[in-house]
């Protein structure tokens, strides 16, 4: 059961994820606004109805509020992949490294220096995006959508 305030908002694997290629991901990546407020919308209308009606409203408004933070933070993120197998994270001025790496329809991130709690990421394409969530068993995901620069 879904309690308010434990889901993580971020960026569920697709159903049907075509096999990925190195030059399918490298290159630089962004986040695609709007396909993101598509996918916030599809778990506000999956999940929270199902919730207890005491908890509908908190949880709604607490997905919203990050959502938001999210769409803030997107104005200047990117993900870099080069083809060295190096992914770099860039938010503002500040840069993280990661590697990356592809097992058929799977990317998957792992940061070289991982901060507490941090886990690797997991990504898919479908339809030119490519859409990233943390490795969270049992969490409440929204994948983050990324369109190419």
């Amino acid at each position: 059961m879904l309690r308010s305030g434990l889901f993580v908002l971020y960026m569920a694997p697709l159903l049907s994820a075509p096999v990925i290629e190195p030059h399918d991901v490298i290159g630089t990546w962004v986040v695609d606004v709007p396909a993101f407020h598509e996918q916030v919308q599809s778990l506000l209308q999956e999940q929270v109805p199902a919730l207890p009606a005491e908890e509908q409203a908190l949880t709604e408004q607490a997905i919203r509020g990050a959502a938001a933070a999210v769409v803030v933070a997107a104005g200047n993120a990117s993900v870099e992949f080069r083809p060295d197998g190096v992914a770099l994270f860039r938010t503002g001025d500040a840069v993280a490294e990661a590697v990356w790496g592809i097992d058929e329809t799977l990317l998957r991130l792992v940061r070289r220096r991982p901060a507490p709690g941090d886990v690797p990421i997991n990504g898919t394409l479908d339809q030119g995006l490519l859409y990233l969530e943390p490795d969270r068993a049992g969490a409440i995901v929204v994948p983050l959508p990324m369109r190419r620069r």
